[in-house]
């Protein structure tokens, strides 16, 4: 027995078989767990059983405690998540919300059950990866084996992002639903991307700074300046913030006042 690596499955006190004497024998029984983990995989395994597991019989020998028997150990039926469509409008305008639709398809002999978080990303590209979570979507009920369900919402794509956009979904994000090494395949792109021209965007400047040029510390100044909207849409904000500081140069800092 290995403590650092062999998982206990039981332990049985046993006060009732002492004393034992020379060629006498006692027998126990117990239910035990196997393990289900992503760790574990199919293969033959040794079940130990070792006896005064704690040293507290002194004994002849004590280099024979425990003794093994094989199992062949698999994995039981399980589901096996995977995006199996996805479809999206082939245009639209950034900032604006579009309907993403979504097939989640189980493929595994055994039903998913439970709840679970879909997620729907934009990327700039047809690869997965360093993309841009825009929605999540939780899901509970069951998809027996074999089976599918069909999913939409609606997600709004980034100001800033414009041009040939890709929808990606990852079904059961965090992997709540136990698929063992089947949750290799929850994230799926469609192939085909979503043209998104750019809204109109405000880009609000500093046109024109008036001050006097020669004053004194202390002194009371009249400032006045022109803001310009130079962009391609109109502000929508209620209201915002202009600010005037003193500094030793055209650059605002940290020690500006």
């Amino acid at each position: 027995v290995e403590p650092f690596s062999d998982l206990l499955l039981a332990s049985r006190t046993i006060d009732d078989a002492s004393p034992l004497g020379p060629g006498e024998s006692y027998t126990r029984s117990a239910t035990v767990t196997l393990p289900l983990d992503n760790d574990l995989f199919p293969g033959t395994f040794q079940l130990l059983l070792e006896t005064d597991a704690t040293g507290q019989r002194p004994e002849l020998n004590e280099g024979n405690n425990v003794t093994s028997a094989a199992i062949d150990l698999t994995l039981p039926p399980l589901p096996d998540l995977f995006v199996s469509a996805i479809a999206a409008p082939a245009e639209t305008v950034s900032n604006q919300p579009i309907e993403v639709t979504w097939v989640v398809t189980n493929q595994g002999p055994a039903a998913a059950a439970g709840s679970w978080i879909d997620a729907v990303l934009l990327s700039s590209d047809d690869q997965i990866g360093d993309d841009q979570l825009v929605g999540t979507f939780g899901f509970s009920g069951v998809i027996p084996a074999g089976e599918s369900v069909t999913r939409r919402q609606a997600v709004t794509v980034p100001l800033l992002m414009t041009g040939a956009i890709f929808v990606i979904v990852q079904t059961d994000v965090g992997n709540a639903l136990f698929e063992h090494s089947l949750d290799i395949n929850n994230t799926s792109i469609d192939e085909h991307a979503i043209d998104v021209q750019p809204a109109p965007i405000p880009n609000l400047i500093v046109s024109e700074l008036n001050a006097p040029t020669n004053v004194f510390s202390g002194q009371q100044i009249e400032v006045s300046w022109t803001v310009t909207n130079t962009g391609t849409g109109s502000t929508n904000a209620l209201g915002w913030v202009d600010e005037v500081y003193l500094s030793f140069d055209e650059e605002i800092e940290t020690g500006d006042t």
